[in-house]
């Protein structure tokens, strides 16, 4: 198992790889697809993307209609994922069927260490989404607490994550072991899937129990 010291690096070391060019896993059709069926996601849904990197999943949350704001802890990655949301494509608020689809937007927080932002409230989100960063959150048991408390009573957790025990181990830092995996559903109604052929990521949805 990959020690959380060695996965939980500081926002300096991530400001300077996304000043760097570092990017996040590239979103495909066939994910969007699949989020689509599993998380049921609808045009006007409240969404909050959690290590969201230079915005990428948020923006595709964006637009299929999501109400969507993206928070990172690094001040690089936040700012590049303002300047690409302020495109031409998001000149304004456009149409999608009957949904208006926005602009989403961005803030700096870091997760672990500082003060959740007031909008972040009881009852507020249907969908708090992490998708390959739930495995550099210091304490990911005590987020899902938080996020339980975010999400309205029909709301979800979506976790994208790569498999530890099916990485080679100079990716091991990226993932979380299958008992990690086992844990999150703790208290939970959950589903899987598998996001990559080979089964090495992995999309676990998290529900309240009925």
């Amino acid at each position: 198992m990959t020690a959380v010291g060695v996965r939980r690096r500081d926002a300096a070391h991530w400001d300077r790889a996304f000043k760097h060019g570092a990017e996040y896993v590239p979103v495909d059709e066939d994910e969007l697809e699949l989020f689509r069926i599993h998380v049921k996601a609808e045009p006007g849904m409240r969404a909050v993307d959690l290590g969201c990197g230079t915005g990428s999943w948020t923006r595709e949350l964006a637009k299929l209609g999501l109400d969507v704001m993206g928070f990172d802890f690094s001040h690089v990655a936040i700012k590049k994922a303002t300047a690409l949301t302020q495109g031409h494509e998001w000149a304004g608020p456009r149409r999608k069927g009957d949904a208006e689809i926005t602009a989403p937007r961005f803030g700096v927080w870091d997760v672990t260490g500082d003060a959740i932002p007031l909008h972040l409230a009881p009852r507020c989100f249907d969908i708090v989404t992490m998708r390959h960063s739930a495995a550099y959150f210091g304490d990911l048991q005590r987020l899902l607490g938080d996020a339980r408390r975010w999400l309205t009573p029909d709301g979800v957790v979506y976790i994208v994550t790569p498999v530890i025990e099916q990485l080679p181990s100079r990716l091991t830092h990226r993932g979380l072991t299958e008992h990690e995996v086992q844990t999150l559903r703790t208290g939970w109604r959950s589903t899987e899937y598998n996001v990559s052929l080979d089964g090495s990521v992995i999309a676990v949805i998290l529900q309240y129990p009925r």
